[in-house]
């Protein structure tokens, strides 16, 4: 962790989100799957607007999120994406 900085955890549902939080966290979701680990898939899967979304950032990096899809949707586990 960087000197003088502190995690700081966010938590929003869909409606909440601004677009430039959106716009954030879909483009680290595509960096780390699709770019990084070579999972291509739709991540745009209409889940995003049941799901509550977690994230950390240190200063203005996002370093770790998650979204919780409530049951019912096509996820079965709870998945996360960690970020250097």
């Amino acid at each position: 962790m960087e000197v003088g900085q502190e995690l700081i955890l966010h938590k929003k549902t869909f409606l909440q989100l601004t677009t430039d939080e959106l716009y954030e966290l879909l483009r680290v979701r595509s960096e780390v799957f699709v770019v990084e680990q070579n999972c291509v898939y739709q991540d745009q899967d209409g889940d995003d607007q049941q799901a509550i979304h977690l994230w950390l950032t240190l200063g203005d990096r996002i370093v770790a999120l998650a979204r919780v899809c409530p049951a019912k949707t096509h996820m079965q586990e709870i998945k996360m994406t960690w970020k250097k």
